[in-house]
């Protein structure tokens, strides 16, 4: 059974890992959040997620989301 993927961020990670997943464990990606919107459509474009979400309360609470990929950096702490 494969599981709908949600992704948070647009940024230069998810870039790389977006293949790695599905590929991985049979995920199928199915929704993309992020802050802005014209990225978050060309990223929607892009790699084929099915839906896209500008609300993350929307995108947490869709019962058709297995699993959330949050695609940040480490954040510096100093």
């Amino acid at each position: 059974m494969a599981l709908n993927l949600a992704l948070i961020s647009t940024g230069f990670i998810p870039h790389h890992a977006i293949a790695r997943i599905v590929k991985r464990n049979g995920s199928q990606l199915y929704s993309i959040h992020g802050r802005n919107p014209d990225l978050v459509k060309q990223f929607q474009s892009q790699y084929g997620f099915p839906t896209l979400s500008m609300d993350l309360t929307d995108l947490l609470s869709d019962s058709n989301v297995d699993v959330v990929y949050i695609g940040f950096h480490r954040l510096r702490t100093h």
